[in-house]
């Protein structure tokens, strides 16, 4: 063969092989595609299932999040519904209870005002004093009812932080010397004069936890600090009595949980100080606990306030006496209540059984300078009368209307006082409360006496005026009457008020101010009343006002002696 031919015949060679590798790799290539394609064919199959679980999960996911949701807004609908239904109950048991406390409390109240053996007095004073905590019991059951339904209202006002803890001091003075206790008060130079606080809240948790530390100290102090720094007054309460275990410090502030005495209270103390703090945006803890003595205190962010404007006390400017009053009420125990306490205030009001028959007699054309409804009676009830006394043509519309009622239902007395009524009074009715609203009533600028002629000015004591509005013709007999035993009476209670200012007993200071009082007030003398509820409001005021009080009652006398022997 030519060397041509075989080099022809190698190149042919080569190229078959070559064209034989090349089809080997096509075919590599087109195994390895198809491989690649089937891959990723499986591979997008299992995307598209795995989001289509995905979607059926996420389907599944959404109604189990509709259906939980449902679920919680039917359980807060229950929720709702079952604090409702609580503090209906809870309101209907405490109208049931407060009308027969009712009586006790205000009967016993005027029984200490009178003259009473001591065995006796002592035993008006436990029935007193019981009756008063059972009353305490209830509000505070109400007050743990109306927090629990997100039910409480904060309302402050700028307040004299030395004045509140002073009052709140004073409730414990007469306690610390029963006990032989010494009550301390310390007050930081950083506290400000005034503060922006809900004082009657602020109050209600200093003398609560006061009174958890006289409850649980036997010997030793209780003090009470006051500090203030960067907007946030801290009070501290501190005993020397019998401690908290630890294990209790946990649960202290839970309801119904109690520690230390546990023969005392039921435990819903502690509960509302740290609802009332939470709700004035503070805190409430214990600091300490040990097996002697015991430190709970409070935290609460507080504003400074300047000092309000001077405003003259009602007593000074209000006279009630001759003031003509129509009450409405169908329970006849209240009804004796109402009427033994406005004879304390040398009133004498009529006194009717529902509010139609006091919708007639005022329609009859009878005056009166204010009316007094119970909200729940027969026939018409409080609300009800309220709205005919409104709207009738014969009856004047600006017509003074108090509410009175057992009732304590959420948000009642804001409801009361938008329906039209001029005040609101809660059973179980004090004597100060009532004559507090009347004053208030008559105090107003817009209030106008009717038809009695009233004194306003006089230069001696004794006032005719008050006993011929209350009594005519009869006046003269009337006072011949009453003025031998006010003489007699005050003249004791005048010799006890000076051995109780002698000795700095505060609260027998202001009972028997208090009493004497009532006694000038319902013998028409208004401005030696006005002395004593003064001695009433600052008891350490009563030694340096004796020397006035007897020079006046000197005078007095000789008054009396002149008007009985004409």
């Amino acid at each position: 063969m030519s060397e041509g031919a075989k080099k022809d015949g190698g190149t042919q060679q080569e190229f078959e092989r070559k064209l034989s590798l090349a089809e080997q790799r096509a075919q590599r290539f087109k195994k390895a595609r198809d491989t690649a394609e089937r891959l990723l064919e499986e591979k997008a199959n299992e995307l598209y299932a795995s989001n289509q679980a995905l979607q059926a999960s996420r389907d599944h996911l959404r109604t189990e999040i509709d259906q939980a949701t449902y679920e919680l807004q039917a359980s807060n609908r229950r929720l709702k519904k079952a604090l409702e239904e609580k503090s209906t109950f809870i309101g209907a048991v405490s109208h049931e209870i407060r009308t027969p406390l009712n009586a006790v409390i205000g009967l016993s109240e005027l029984l200490l005002d009178s003259q009473l053996p001591s065995a006796q007095r002592a035993h008006i004073e436990t029935i007193f004093s019981s009756a008063s905590s059972l009353a305490k019991l209830i509000n505070s059951v109400l007050d743990i009812s109306k927090m629990e339904a997100g039910k409480i209202s904060i309302a402050p006002t700028p307040v004299r932080v030395d004045k509140v803890i002073e009052r709140q001091i004073n409730m414990f003075w007469h306690e610390s010397k029963q006990k032989d206790l010494e009550l301390q008060v310390h007050l930081a130079n950083n506290v400000p004069e005034y503060l922006e606080m809900d004082e009657a809240r602020y109050a209600q948790i200093l003398t609560n936890l006061i009174g958890n530390a006289f409850k649980n100290t036997q010997q030793g102090f209780i003090k009470v600090r006051l500090e203030y720094a960067n907007g946030v007054l801290k009070t501290s309460v501190i005993d020397t009595g019998c401690g908290i275990k630890e294990d209790q410090i946990s649960k202290i502030f839970k309801a119904y949980e109690q520690f230390g005495n546990l023969s005392q209270g039921v435990g819903l103390g502690l509960a509302i100080c740290k609802q009332l703090c939470a709700a004035m945006g503070g805190v409430i803890y214990c600091a300490a606990g040990v097996k002697q003595g015991s430190e709970f205190v409070f935290e609460l962010p507080l504003a400074t306030a300047e000092a309000p404007a001077a405003v003259n006390k009602v007593s000074d400017r209000v006279d009630l006496s001759g003031l003509k009053v129509l009450i409405a009420e169908d329970n006849p125990v209240n009804q004796n209540v109402l009427l033994a306490q406005f004879s304390q205030l040398g009133l004498h009001p009529e006194i009717v059984d529902n509010g139609q028959l006091a919708l007639d007699t005022l329609t009859a054309g009878d005056h009166y300078d204010a009316v007094l409804l119970d909200i729940q009676m027969p026939v018409l009830d409080g609300e009800q009368t309220l709205l005919a006394i409104r709207q009738s043509s014969k009856i004047r519309d600006d017509l003074p209307c108090v509410a009175i009622t057992a009732t304590s239902y959420y948000q009642k007395r804001e409801q009361l006082l938008e329906l039209g009524f001029d005040q609101f009074l809660s059973k179980p009715l004090l004597l100060d409360d009532l004559r507090n609203a009347l004053e208030m009533i008559v105090a107003s600028k817009d209030f106008v006496r009717g038809q009695v002629s009233i004194k306003t000015e006089q230069t001696n004591e004794l006032d005719w005026s008050f006993f011929s509005s209350q009594f005519g013709d009869s006046a003269k007999t009337v006072f011949a009457q009453m003025a031998p035993v006010f003489l007699d009476h005050s003249a004791s209670e005048i010799q006890r008020l000076g051995e109780a200012a002698k000795a700095d007993e505060f609260h027998t200071i202001k009972k028997l101010s208090h009493s004497l009082k009532g006694a000038c007030a319902s013998m028409g003398l208004a401005r030696l009343a006005d002395c004593f509820a003064d001695i009433e409001l600052a008891p350490e005021t009563a030694y340096d006002a004796l020397a006035s009080i007897n020079a006046r009652f000197s005078e007095l006398k000789n008054e009396f002696d002149l008007a009985l022997g004409e």
